[in-house]
């Protein structure tokens, strides 16, 4: 072997040596899912990386309650047709979406969707809570009428339903976005009134934000349930959304 061949042979093996020791699935933080930066006053602070907040989103998205088709919905897919009451309603939420986290430890940090069926109230929920996982956001989506069967049939069970019953509460109030989708569908028992009293009151208390798709109207949730209604009302302060002139898009 000539002194160039050993010594490209040398340099190849060195190379094959540092990419086995420096190969990471992410360059930036070297698989921590942390990196450093320093902010305009010199100060050092961690934050997570890039592929944290992607790892997160993987994570928090299988465990969202969405439908695999509906995780595809997005802001892109709600066509307003050039009705004024849709264009409002698709800038409404997506003013939401945008400003959500700067907003969702404050008062009035949720979004109720309320009117006319038909109207893509569950379309624009969903693609709230799509763009919010794809941030890394932790969010819920339920049915409201699956949701209190559910709930009924856990909170009266065996030893292991109650405690599936308990897991699932806990879930429900903490989450950090909850969508809430068809609110009042069906009957209105006090028991059912009593289940998501329980929750909402929760996290109108800790200021957890909702997202609410319900055909009443505020006025009509007040009727239902006065103390249900009218936190709902007020978490939902400069977000919400009622549907009243727009025709149900299935019978077009």
């Amino acid at each position: 072997m000539g002194s160039s061949d050993y010594l490209s042979t040398l340099r190849r093996l060195r190379e094959d040596s540092l990419n086995k020791e420096n190969h990471y699935q992410c360059n930036k933080c070297k698989d921590s899912m942390i990196i450093f930066v320093v902010d305009e006053n010199g100060h050092r602070f961690a934050k997570d990386c890039d592929c944290a907040i992607k790892s997160n989103a993987i994570r928090y998205t299988r465990n969202s309650g969405i439908d695999e088709n509906d995780l595809k919905k997005s802001f892109n897919d709600f066509n307003t047709l050039g009705e004024r009451e849709l264009e409002i309603a698709k800038a409404t939420t997506f003013s939401y979406a945008t400003r959500f986290r700067g907003i969702m430890l404050d008062r009035f940090n949720s979004l109720l969707l309320c009117g006319k069926p038909g109207t893509g109230k569950t379309t624009l929920g969903l693609s709230v809570v799509n763009l919010l996982l794809n941030d890394g956001v932790p969010a819920l989506y339920v049915s409201y009428r699956e949701m209190i069967t559910e709930l009924k049939q856990l909170q009266y069970g065996n030893e292991y339903a109650k405690q599936k019953y308990e897991d699932k509460m806990e879930r429900l109030k903490n989450v950090d976005l909850l969508f809430i989708d068809d609110l009042f569908k069906g009957s209105e028992t006090d028991a059912d009134k009593s289940l998501i009293y329980d929750i909402i009151n929760f996290r109108y208390l800790k200021r957890k934000p909702i997202i609410v798709s319900t055909e009443k109207l505020p006025s009509d949730l007040i009727k239902v349930d006065e103390a249900l209604g009218s936190r709902i009302i007020e978490m939902c302060k400069g977000y919400t959304v009622i549907f009243k002139e727009t025709q149900n898009y299935r019978l077009r």
